[in-house]
């Protein structure tokens, strides 16, 4: 840190050099819990296109336990990524809503990654949740795994569960673990086929309260927030960004906005079971959410961002086919409407990451010291006279301060002129 200073007297100007030793490097400053060389794939983003954040899991953490689940190394990089220049890391609650494109801008036009459970997930959205949280959508960067989106397909929307209706989809229980009410395994059935949660499954801990390993709990949770607790999700439409578009299924769990449907079988809301994916922890995105080329959708991501080697399913369903479901092409510019049955392609879910309340279960990262109330003030004007600054964000526990100075001609300041007293936290220079 570097404090410039004008000595008026003399009638020349001093530069003061705050030297901060910390037994843990500054990663905070110097980025180092950053990378910014990954690719999501061949077809989407390339190298140095991203910020990646490493893992954000600690190796043995035990979410029933009360003790820290998340690196704060990692942690604080994340939310020193999704802060913008003008806004204090320190203070989640205050992070400005953004889209992926103004977290791209914050960020020298790169989008973030986030490594959770060895997964690597964007960030393609940060908002308050209605209960006033600050969280940050995550959605899976690639995928290779692959699943039908049903299992039957009939062009029926008057059936009780139509074939392209998600809350009742096999991709739904089976390949994202929600159990839930199950599937409907066949056209006109009028009971669901129930799918048990698996504790086994690569989405147990974003899916389960109770995920055991010899004693301990990984399930995440209670760091995830449902989409019945996100407003945008109950009501959102393609419509709202193109209104030459139909009312689709499955985009809002609530009434969408805008409603204008093909024709009243494709209103789906008052079906049962329609709405139970709000509950979720763990689904799929829609096209609203999404979007493609040319229109930006509720995260406005990028066509790298949407882009994956292998087609990708959407949660929405298609306006006028009962059998069709939209899916994203591998290049992430357009979508296409695809039949559910016959068809395997990847499966990229999302989630709410609860930022407000991970926080709460993060190891103590390590803060440079600043010589004001916020990050940025890492300079002070010197007035000729003696003055005194407190050093914030001081822990005598994880650094050692050395204080000196030279003029602007590389003259040292006499060290009796400048001082530094750890008990008090107080940064000194005497006039001269």
């Amino acid at each position: 840190m570097i404090m410039q200073a004008n000595n008026w007297k003399a009638k020349r100007r001093i530069t003061i050099v705050l030297i901060v030793l910390t037994v843990v490097a500054c990663w905070i400053a110097c980025g180092a819990g950053q990378s910014r060389a990954f690719a999501f794939s061949a077809a989407g983003i390339t190298l140095d296109a991203t910020v990646s954040v490493g893992e954000l899991l600690l190796p043995d953490y035990d979410t029933a336990s009360g003790q820290k689940v998340f690196d704060g190394k990692q942690f604080w990089a994340l939310i020193d990524a999704l802060a913008s220049d003008t806004e204090d890391m320190r203070k989640i609650a205050d992070l400005s809503a953004k889209d992926a494109q103004a977290i791209r801008t914050a960020n020298g036009g790169k989008d973030v990654v986030v490594t959770i459970d060895n997964k690597q997930w964007m960030v393609t959205d940060l908002r308050k949740a209605d209960n006033g949280h600050v969280i940050a959508t995550m959605w899976l960067a690639t995928s290779t795994e692959k699943s039908q989106w049903s299992r039957w397909s009939a062009d029926t929307p008057t059936a009780a569960y139509p074939a392209n209706m998600y809350s009742t989809s096999y991709i739904r229980a089976a390949a994202l673990n929600s159990g839930g009410c199950g599937y409907v395994a066949a056209n006109g059935d009028g009971t669901l086929t129930e799918i048990a949660q698996s504790a086994e499954h690569q989405y147990a801990k974003f899916t389960m309260d109770a995920v055991a390993d010899g004693g301990r709990n990984l399930s995440l949770t209670q760091f995830i927030v449902q989409p019945q607790h996100v407003a945008y999700q109950g009501t959102e439409t393609i419509r709202a960004y193109d209104s030459n578009q139909k009312t689709a299924p499955n985009e809002a769990w609530g009434t969408p906005d805008l409603e204008s449907y093909y024709n009243a079988n494709f209103n789906y809301g008052g079906k049962s079971h329609y709405a139970e994916w709000k509950e979720d922890y763990l689904w799929l995105p829609s096209v609203a959410e999404t979007g493609y080329n040319g229109l930006a959708g509720q995260w406005n991501v990028s066509n790298a961002q949407r882009g994956n080697d292998a087609i990708t399913w959407l949660r929405t369903g298609d306006y006028s086919s009962a059998d069709h479901v939209y899916c994203l092409n591998t290049n992430g510019s357009n979508y296409s409407s695809n039949t559910i049955s016959t068809s395997s392609y990847a499966v990229r879910p999302a989630f709410h990451l609860d930022l407000t309340q991970a926080a709460e279960a993060t190891t103590q990262p390590i803060f440079v010291p600043t010589l004001g109330a916020n990050a940025s003030d890492k300079s002070k004007v010197y007035t000729g006279a003696d003055q005194t600054f407190a050093l914030q964000d001081y822990d005598a526990t994880q650094m050692s301060v050395t204080v000196g100075g030279v003029d602007p001609s590389g003259v040292a300041i006499d060290a009796a002129d400048v001082s530094f007293d750890p008990a008090t936290k107080q940064f000194t220079a005497k006039y001269a």
